[in-house]
């Protein structure tokens, strides 16, 4: 059975991406991965979530080059890690380096969410400012 939960953009998040959380063992993260793929889906129309394995890579448009501005982590139902394309001057004590494992060419922060936590507000600005940041370098 898959749960799609309430996710708003589940035309633009792959239904593997979807399939991957479905189990039992995601029940915690579930709604915590859902509620950060709308956030991120949410900045463009054209952006859409593509599962890759262990991980769900947020690209600019529709297009398999595109660039990607984010990437979400699945390895383990113990957490999420988000990787985001950031300026240096985007600053947080929830952003940190890449943890060992889990660099992405591009990606400069990571927010890390476990079972407990809460998805942080500035999630919306901080994947605007990621969107914008990976677009101007492709202009």
């Amino acid at each position: 059975m898959i749960h799609c939960g309430h996710i708003m953009n589940h035309e633009r998040l792959s239904l593997d991406a979807v399939k991957r959380v479905s189990g039992p063992k995601w029940e915690a993260l579930r709604p915590l991965f859902f509620q950060m793929a709308d956030t991120l889906l949410n900045i463009n129309s054209d952006s859409l979530g593509v599962l890759t394995t262990i991980y769900v890579k947020f690209q600019t448009s529709k297009s398999a080059s595109s660039p990607v501005f984010g990437v979400a982590w699945l390895k383990t139902t113990s957490q999420i890690v988000l990787g985001l394309a950031l300026p240096a001057s985007i600053e947080s004590p929830l952003l940190s380096p890449a943890p060992k494992g889990m660099s992405y060419k591009g990606l400069t922060k990571y927010l890390t969410v476990k079972p407990a936590d809460t998805i942080p507000s500035e999630l919306s600005s901080w994947a605007s400012v990621a969107y914008a940041n990976v677009i101007a370098t492709q202009e």
